[in-house]
C-alpha cells in the first residue's frame, strides 16, 4: 500500500544533514512544535489557541511526529503528518521524514462514496428511459469522478506544502 500511495505521491520522503547537534535540535524543535495530537480531528477549537508555534504534535530524542498547526482563516486542508528520526553522522545530524497524507479516514470515505454513487447509477439506469439517460449520465460521471478526486488533490498539496514548509524551517533553525 506504501508503494502505491508513494507513486501517487501521497507519501513523500525528506532527507537534510544539519549542522547541529541532536539536543540542540530537539530544543529548537520544542520552539516551534506545539505539544500535542496529530490525529485528524484530535482539536475542534485548535483554530482559537493563542500559540504562535506552527506545529503540533511531539518531539524527543529519537524523532518526531507533527503535523502543520490549523489557524484561523487558513484556507489549507492540513492532513498530513511528518514522522521523521534523526541520526549523527560525521558531526551532522540527518534527518530521515516521510511525510504521509493519507490517513485512514480516507479509506471509509471512498467506499462509501463509491457505494453510493453505484446505487445511484443503477437506479437511474434501471428508471430513466434511454433517451434522457444519455444527457443525465454524462454530468452523473462528471460529478463522481470530481467528488473522488478533489480530496486526493487536497491531499497531495497538503504533502507538498508540508514538505517545503517542514524543509524551510528545518534550514532556519540552523540559522537561529
Amino acid at each position: 500500500m506504501d508503494e502505491f500511495l508513494k507513486k501517487i505521491k501521497l507519501i513523500d520522503t525528506l532527507t537534510i544533514d544539519l549542522p547541529i547537534s541532536r539536543n540542540d535540535f530537539v530544543n529548537k524543535m520544542d520552539t516551534i512544535v506545539e505539544e500535542g495530537s496529530t490525529r485528524l480531528f484530535s482539536n475542534p477549537f485548535e483554530v482559537f489557541s493563542s500559540s504562535k508555534k506552527d506545529f503540533k504534535g511531539t518531539v524527543n530524542y529519537e524523532g518526531f511526529k507533527i503535523k502543520k498547526r490549523k489557524k484561523l482563516f487558513d484556507g489549507g486542508f492540513n492532513v498530513a503528518i511528518a514522522e521523521g528520526t534523526y541520526t549523527v553522522q560525521n558531526e551532522k545530524l540527518l534527518i530521515e521524514t516521510e511525510i504521509n497524507g493519507f490517513n485512514t479516514f480516507g479509506i471509509p470515505f471512498y467506499i462509501v462514496i463509491s457505494i453510493v454513487y453505484a446505487i445511484f447509477l443503477v437506479s437511474f439506469i434501471s428508471t430513466m428511459p434511454s433517451e434522457s439517460l444519455s444527457s443525465i449520465l454524462p454530468i452523473f460521471l462528471i460529478h463522481g469522478i470530481i467528488m473522488l478526486l478533489v480530496p486526493y488533490f487536497m491531499m497531495k498539496r497538503s504533502v507538498a506544502q508540508l514538505k517545503h514548509e517542514l524543509e524551510r524551517e528545518l534550514y532556519f533553525l540552523t540559522k537561529k
